[in-house]
């Protein structure tokens, strides 16, 4: 507690103090006057409208839990149980709000709050088209899981069948599958077209593969057993089943599980010269994303998909939109075809993701005539079609349907691409805006958009950058930012977004200039070095370098610091202890040590020795080394209660004429409290107080 209250005065200690805070003060200060001052003239030349460099600092750090803390526990014992098969920030994402999400954060690292809200501009890979924890949603979750969830696909339940009938007449609405916008069926016998339902959009597309091998061979007057050559393109992504994963042509996908299904043929996207040597007599299915998405969001021109829909028919081969992505109306449209010439529709259309709105489910959308060569028995599935999931998609359909949402997603969509392409003219040294190369940016339809780095690196480092500020953007294929808000996104989310994104590339402007700058002037290198839970930078010029033995003596010195720190306890959730810990490594030992050490993966008990050796240091010289040992000695004082004011308060100010003993008694007041004692006046005090005696 006196530590505490030392350390609200320490501004006003002796001269040597107040330098040392005022220069940290100025460190934390410069990067962002740095930034905007760096960004001048590249604004002036491109763009009259200056970048927002209101989210420049970081503030949303990844993996700041201390050690021992209840969110380093939990992901500790995750890692023991959990297979790696992705490359997870630090962070446990516990609840949402349309496009909030809220991950639990450590009250000792996040001003004592429990939890920090993110902008989710990526939807769960495009999933949330309805935003997080809809209320409808969770009311129809809940009803129907407690009449029926699950009864198995050899019998009907009423819900399924209720989803593929909206989703026909929807198509017949809307256009798609060979349907012009508002047509019907010629006959009244069949409504043209039919639905298989199953879990996930990987199992959509091995469906439709299998079902355009089926149909293939079965064509009336094309078919035969030498109809099994199955086509994808360069750069698609349809998933990680076998099936699937033979039609993503990536080496860093496929290699590991090679052998895959054979007779597959990749074809270069948008090329209409290549397709009639491409797709040949032998060919059953050719698969093909409108909008590639994990590819690096690049949509397929029309008179593309009209040369493979015309290629397709003279060979007998059956055509497949994979729209798991751009589909259901993210494109604008419920499909990303559906206003597309009929000639350029296609046999099946697969879709998955936003269907159920988190739900897991997947579908097969496809045409009479591939449907009436496909016999009881061909396919199946256990979960595909159930109840609850099905319920549910057929409700989410019906309100991506909804005109209201319709003019909400154009308008956000409208102004995503107009602040988007403000965004490129006012960073042309860090975007790319290539047309002629196949990359302008922005790019894209409705709510599905990507924009190009330079630097293929500088995508990831956005991403990066955005989430560490409170904004959730993805990467796509090897050099574009990729952005999926959900379709409910406003105006003023897609400002903010925008403004954020902004804000990260001054940063990466910033670092580029300095990087430049430090490969130019070699002489005059600046040296960044971290000496808190942000980032401490010193332009010290190279100097003699302190010794490993003498950097570790100081780490040792700080982690005694840190565990001999008194707990506050009125506040006993916050640990300024384990702070000034996780400083020191960051400040003192080198990355590899630090992931050693970190706490989120280590706990040492408290009073534990540390490991011997001490953990590799960074390079550091003498005059930072010697920043540090102030820094200690400080902190130390601070501990000790040993910090002063060097101008006491005035006498009027300690007893004022009304209350001449209100101080003491305050402070006598906060030292019962610090006991555990009642700080409540006695009877007598209370008597005094009511006749202005005290």
């Amino acid at each position: 507690m006196a530590a505490t209250r030392a350390a609200l005065s320490s501004a006003a200690k002796r001269p040597s103090a107040s330098l040392m805070l005022a220069a940290t003060s100025a460190r934390c200060v410069r990067p962002q006057l740095r930034l905007l001052a760096t960004h001048a003239a590249p604004a002036t030349a491109a763009s009259s409208k200056k970048p927002c460099a209101d989210y420049v600092s970081l503030s949303h750090p990844d993996g700041d839990a201390s050690r021992g803390s209840k969110i380093a526990d939990t992901l500790d014992r995750f890692s023991h149980s959990v297979l790696a098969t992705y490359s997870r920030p630090q962070l446990i994402f516990t609840r949402g709000n349309g496009l909030d999400l809220y991950a639990a954060a450590d009250p000792n690292t996040n001003q004592g709050h429990n939890e920090r809200k993110y902008l989710d501009f990526s939807s769960g890979i495009a999933v949330n088209s309805l935003g997080h924890a809809d209320p409808k949603i969770a009311e129809i979750a809940a009803e129907q899981s407690a009449k029926l969830v699950h009864a198995s696909n050899l019998y009907h339940n009423e819900w399924s069948g209720e989803l593929a009938d909206r989703m026909v007449n929807l198509t017949h609405q809307h256009g798609g599958l060979g349907f012009a916008k508002g047509s019907k069926p010629t006959s009244p016998d069949t409504a043209g077209l039919k639905v298989f339902l199953a879990n996930s959009g990987t199992e959509a597309n091995e469906a439709a593969l299998k079902f355009a091998r089926k149909a293939a061979k079965s064509h009336p007057t094309k078919g035969g057993a030498h109809k099994t050559g199955l086509v994808s393109f360069k750069n698609a992504f349809h998933g990680r089943t076998m099936g699937a994963l033979a039609m993503t042509p990536n080496p860093k996908y496929q290699a590991p599980f090679a052998p895959l299904i054979g007779d597959v043929r990749t074809g270069t996207y948008n090329d209409v010269a290549g397709i009639e040597s491409l797709v040949d007599e032998t060919t059953a299915g050719v698969i093909v994303e409108p909008v590639q998405g994990e590819g690096g969001i690049f949509p397929a021109s029309i008179e593309f998909l009209t040369a493979l829909r015309k290629r397709c028919d003279e060979v007998g081969a059956m055509l497949i939109y994979d729209e798991i992505q751009c589909g259901l109306f993210r494109a604008g449209t419920l499909w990303c075809h559906s206003e597309y010439p009929t000639s350029a529709h296609p046999d099946m259309v697969t879709m998955a993701k936003p269907l159920a709105n988190g739900f897991p489910i997947g579908a097969v959308l496809m045409r009479d005539s591939v449907a009436q060569l496909i016999a009881v028995g061909d396919h199946g599935t256990t979960f595909g079609g159930g109840p609850l999931t099905s319920r549910i998609a057929h409700h989410v359909l019906g309100r991506l349907a909804s005109k209201e949402l319709g003019d909400s997603m154009k308008e956000s969509s409208h102004a995503l691409l107009g602040r988007l392409r403000e965004l490129v003219a006012m960073f042309p040294d860090v975007l790319l805006d290539d047309a002629a190369a196949g990359k302008p940016s922005p790019r894209g339809k409705g709510l599905i958009v990507g924009v190009s780095t330079r630097d293929p690196a500088h995508a990831g480092k956005v991403v990066q950058l955005a989430r560490q500020r409170g904004l959730l953007i993805l990467t796509a294929g090897t050099d574009t930012i990729r952005i999926l808000p959900s379709l409910t996104v406003t105006r003023e989310q897609v400002d903010k977004a925008v403004d954020i994104i902004e804000s990260c590339l001054l940063v990466v402007r910033d670092e580029m200039q300095r990087s430049t700058s430090t490969r130019v002037s070699s002489s005059k290198q600046q040296q960044i070095r971290a000496f808190s839970t942000s980032t401490r930078t010193s332009a010290a010029a190279a100097g003699e370098q302190a010794s490993a033995a003498e950097i570790q003596a100081v780490y040792k010195q700080f982690i005694e610091l840190g565990e001999s720190w008194p707990k506050d306890p009125l506040r006993p959730d916050i640990d300024f202890g384990a702070s000034i810990s996780a400083a020191a490594q960051t400040a003192l030992l080198s990355v590899a040590s630090q992931s050693a050490v970190h706490p989120e993966q280590v706990h040492r008990p408290r009073g534990a020795p540390l490991p011997d050796p001490l953990p590799g240091t960074r390079t550091l010289t003498k005059d930072e080394l010697a920043y540090a040992q102030q820094s200690l000695t400080l902190l130390r004082e601070l501990r000790d209660n040993k910090v002063q004011l060097e101008y006491p308060l005035p006498e009027s100010m300690l007893k004022p004429k009304s209350q001449p003993e209100y101080y003491e008694r305050l402070i006598r007041s906060i030292e019962r409290a610090v006991q555990g004692k009642s700080i409540a006046p006695s009877f007598a005090e209370r008597v005094k107080r009511f006749f202005g005696r005290a």
